[in-house]
């Protein structure tokens, strides 16, 4: 009930516009999900593309950016960066969906006579779902083939990378891979390394920090200024949102400005079964602080560890321009309730200058997948179920609605929406579930466990 609730008070203050208009000005952030939680944002990013494949050592750059909120990195990786294209699935604030924009864009990736970067992001937003718009930056880039004696490219080096990777079936991550090493199978001077999971399997190296730094600085080995590199981001993403200079309001103790995310993504939180929204505090300082203690709403963390070392110079030693993370995982209920995260730290140096608070989502899975192998709740249907499925052009786009009836109060039945995203909700004390999706698009609505589906056709 308390789960059915929060959701209901979720999607009421969405509907309802409860989060101050403000908001929407707020910076938001993308980051790439990583296998230990901790994230690596669109600035830290482009901080490590800077120095292992800086542009004065490299012919061109593209990044292929089709997971979550892939759209909030295209500024950080592209702007000031010469030679360089950042295609995206998304724009701000979008969650990406599987078998889309991915999908083709993976079976673009290939080198060809006259192809470019933008013949890559055309294909995919051929086929880019209802919920991605696609976006970009930076001039095209060639896709020509290899030439490793006269062309303006002798070796072309690709990193694909998947946070949370997951496997089989027609659209995958791991299809992906497999789709962007086909494509350059045999190539002349030609490398594909994959990042991804615990970096087993088909993954060379773990999607961690260390473990893409690591793959960066192999690439980089093979780099110069006939060399091009490509990156291509699948999976899960990340929004988050941060403020860089906490401010000292007393000896040791700082705070941070009220820091949230865009109002869809608490939504995409809701969801999503296995996010882990968190709070982390960065510390200038080349020596582990104590443990602090940090307030977050009406909230007490005592004694918070400062556990990871962050080596921002990557010179592989702990000293000046380095810092201390903690790492503090959020009751993701209280994000959905408060929708803002105030508070603040004590206990730690005084007269630091950088501080920084940084509230993540969490790992986001695209939409069109249901990471429990299929759209199901296990749910008893009797044979007395009815489904209706009606569309109506609302503010927001078309807005399709989902309605069971004749369901078993109380217990959970699974809706399939036109988008892919499966809804798992009660039957209210009548054996009725209602179910909304906006923006939607033309398709098919199922109830799988009952055996049922209705069409929809958007006006």
């Amino acid at each position: 009930m308390y789960a059915r609730n929060l959701m209901s008070a979720v999607v009421f203050g969405l509907g309802a516009s409860l989060v101050p208009a403000s908001w929407a000005q707020t910076e938001q952030n993308g980051s790439l999900v990583t296998n230990d939680d901790k994230g690596i944002s669109g600035d830290r990013l482009r901080e490590l593309l800077d120095e292992y494949i800086p542009t004065d050592n490299a012919h061109s750059t593209l990044i292929v950016l089709t997971q979550c909120y892939g759209g909030n990195m295209v500024g950080a990786l592209s702007d000031g960066r010469e030679n360089t294209a950042v295609i995206s699935a998304t724009s701000e604030g979008e969650r990406a969906k599987y078998g889309a924009y991915d999908d083709d864009a993976a079976a673009g990736l290939k080198p060809g006579a006259g192809r470019t970067s933008d013949d890559v992001h055309n294909d995919g937003s051929a086929d880019s779902g209802v919920r991605e718009t696609p976006s970009k930056a930076g001039d095209a880039v060639p896709l020509d083939p290899v030439d490793p004696d006269d062309g303006p490219i002798k070796s072309r080096h690709i990193l694909v990378y998947a946070g949370s990777p997951d496997g089989g079936g027609g659209t995958s991550d791991e299809k992906q891979l497999e789709t962007i090493e086909n494509n350059f199978a045999g190539k002349a001077n030609t490398t594909v390394t994959s990042v991804g999971g615990d970096g087993t399997g088909d993954w060379d190296y773990p999607a961690t920090e260390e473990g893409l730094k690591d793959a960066l600085e192999e690439i980089s080995k093979m780099m110069n200024e006939n060399e091009q590199f490509i990156l291509f981001v699948t999976d899960h993403g990340d929004q988050d949102a941060a403020d860089k200079e906490c401010t000292e309001f007393s000896r040791g103790s700082y705070q941070w400005d009220p820091l949230f995310l865009w109002e869809p993504v608490y939504l995409h939180m809701a969801l999503e079964p296995d996010n882990v929204p968190a709070l982390t505090i960065f510390v200038p300082t080349d020596f582990q602080p104590r443990p602090c203690n940090v307030r977050v709403n009406d909230m007490m963390f005592q004694s918070v560890p400062f556990q990871f070392r962050v080596d921002l110079n990557d010179d592989g030693q702990h000293g000046p321009g380095d810092g201390w993370e903690a790492w503090i995982p959020l009751p993701e209920e209280m994000l959905l309730w408060d929708f803002q995260v105030i508070g603040g730290a004590e206990g730690l140096p005084s007269g630091l200058r950088g501080v920084e608070a940084r509230l993540s989502s969490g790992g986001i899975a695209k939409s069109g997948r249901d990471s429990g192998g299929g759209c199901s709740a296990n749910a008893q249907c009797s044979g007395g179920e009815s489904l209706k499925a009606t569309s109506t052009v609302r503010g927001c786009g078309c807005q399709v609605k989902a309605v069971l009836k004749g369901g078993v109060a109380g217990q959970i039945y699974a809706v399939e929406m036109p988008s892919g995203d499966c809804v798992r909700k009660a039957a209210n004390n009548r054996g009725k579930v209602v179910v909304k999706e906006c923006p939607s698009d033309s398709g098919t609505v199922r109830v799988s466990d009952c055996g049922l589906s209705r069409s929809v056709t958007c006006p």
